[in-house]
């Protein structure tokens, strides 16, 4: 079934009505159906002109101004402005005037121009009295551009951007940075495509996206002090849990799991993932997809298509929905109680066996089951968020093979054990994968860990089972699609930094558990 979504543009204006319309619609999207997938908005509009929906105070409204790769705008000492990491224990949000000026929360100061100096065409930024501060043009996913401000300068073409001061022997300039580091430079440059793009999240949305960087710390940890580090901490046991009646258990599969997967413009290959179980398994299962939107198909493409009955196939209106967004799209419109996520080029094999995972959820209280891909090498693991004794820098690394090494079987499932991360190769409760939130829908691509860290954070249980394995046939190379892998390559830094962002680290690692060090083995067997 070919499902096409309709476009929304909601552009805000002055009207309170119509801004309480784009709210609404905004929480309406969780509950549309297929005939309704995706809503779109396009905000344009003046900072003097956000409404609050509850309130008919326009400082009420409160928001997180989120920089080029996911940094906040923010102020360590209630002066100056820099970048800093978005944590949500932290007073960090603007709020606006019917002036348009911007004022932070924590301090009642409002931004404004510094008069230190910086090299032309750069004015450094800092929070001041408010009646002296600059007014602002917003544009979300866009610009904070300034255009008016008491001092001579050439306001229409300055954009609040993240910068660096390039100073060397010949030189001393400032220039415009994708990346800045904790603390950064922020200041008015002329306005960039890119660095200057800024993203408003009201503080509600973005506290309840960060709840996991709220968890409680287990207990001191020195060598691991800020607010993620209480992720570290591992869930339970899992533990083995029958049901006493049967009256609940699943009778048929497709009564009880769906196929979750997105796809980018490659229709043919969900056609072969749903003819590899009729192929292997001799059966069919509910199968959602969702795909970019794009010029319309060929009718060979749907009638291929149209071959599976089972397949619910949804073509956002986005032509870049990203992988993120969605995969969360597709798991709010299952109604089974597990849902079994692939990739959309992989296939089933004689060793994907579904029953088992299936077992597995019914009589434990485990919330994902996870496999692996056929002749891959391995990748479950542990997740730990670290600070490193060489630069003092945050990181969260993975320790792959930690889990096969620890060997934490499964009751009455000895080829199975804990973990808290696995391939995208999984079945999942979707009313956990739903409780946690999913995926961050920023991310495009590099989304993977999020979801698991999610999972830990809120202590829900990882199950991983080696045995159970899918083929991941990739295209040939004439066979794939440039432009998309353009696209993805192009955007890698970006998702990265916007993950690293999320997850408030510099960076990650990957490593093997024999490279795990002695003491961080000793806490995790003693956290076991």
């Amino acid at each position: 079934m070919l499902l096409r979504s309709p476009r929304r543009i909601i552009t805000i204006r002055k009207s309170l009505v119509i801004f309480s319309c784009l709210i609404l619609s905004v929480v309406f999207l969780q509950q549309l159906s297929f005939q309704a997938q995706t809503v779109y908005l396009n905000l344009s509009f003046n900072i003097a002109n956000i409404v609050n929906v509850q309130s008919n105070n326009v400082e009420d409204v409160k928001y997180r101004i989120q920089l080029f790769k996911g940094k906040c705008l923010s102020s360590a000492d209630g002066s100056v402005v820099s970048a800093m990491f978005c944590e949500p224990n932290k007073k960090q949000s603007f709020k606006t005037t019917f002036d348009g000026k911007l004022k932070f929360d924590r301090t009642g100061k409002c931004l404004q121009r510094s008069n230190i100096s910086l090299p032309y065409p750069g004015y450094s930024l800092r929070l001041g009295d408010c009646s002296k501060a600059a007014q602002f043009d917003v544009v979300d996913g866009v610009h904070i551009r300034l255009i008016s401000d008491i001092q001579d300068v050439p306001s229409k073409q300055l954009c609040v951007t993240p910068a660096f001061v390039n100073d060397t022997k010949q030189s001393y300039t400032i220039e415009a940075i994708s990346s800045p580091k904790q603390g950064g430079l922020v200041s008015l440059l002329p306005c960039h495509d890119q660095y200057s793009t800024i993203h408003l999240k009201p503080e509600h949305i973005f506290m309840k996206d960060r709840e996991a960087l709220l968890q409680p710390p287990s207990s001191p940890d020195p060598t691991c002090n800020y607010p993620a580090c209480a992720i570290n901490k591992r869930a339970p046991p899992v533990k083995y849990q029958p049901l006493h009646s049967t009256a609940h258990r699943c009778k048929t599969l497709s009564d009880c799991v769906t196929v979750v997967t997105k796809t980018a413009r490659r229709p043919h290959l969900v056609a072969r993932l749903a003819q590899s179980f009729r192929d292997v398994k001799g059966y069919d299962l509910p199968i959602i997809a969702v795909d970019d939107g794009g010029e319309p198909y060929s009718s060979e493409v749907m009638q291929n298509l149209s071959r599976f009955k089972n397949v619910n196939y949804i073509i956002s209106n986005d032509t870049d929905l990203g992988i993120a967004l969605g995969r969360k799209m597709a798991v709010e419109q299952v109604k089974t109680k597990y849902f079994f996520l692939l990739d959309d080029d992989s296939v089933v094999n004689n060793r994907t066996n579904i029953e088992q995972m299936v077992e597995i959820l019914e009589t434990t209280d485990a919330a994902l089951i996870g496999g692996r891909i056929t002749d891959s090498a391995e990748f479950a693991g542990l997740l730990r968020f670290e600070l490193s004794n060489l630069d003092g820098k945050r990181r969260l690394t993975l320790y792959k093979n930690a889990c096969l090494k620890l060997n934490e079987t499964v009751e009455h499932f000895p080829n199975c054990m804990r973990c808290d991360i696995t391939t995208n190769v999984f079945m999942a409760r979707t009313r956990d994968i739903l409780e946690v939130g999913g995926w961050s829908k920023e991310l495009k691509i590099v989304e993977h860990k999020d979801l698991f860290l999610r999972l830990k954070a809120a202590q829900k249980k990882v199950v991983y089972c080696p045995d159970f394995q899918i083929f991941n046939v990739k295209q040939e190379k004439k066979e794939r699609d440039e432009e998309y892998q353009k696209k993805r390559f192009s955007r890698f830094n970006l998702m990265k930094g916007w993950f690293n962002n999320i997850w408030t680290v510099d960076g990650t690692s990957e490593l093997f558990f024999k490279r795990m060090s002695d003491d961080i083995q000793r806490r995790i067997e003693n956290e076991s």
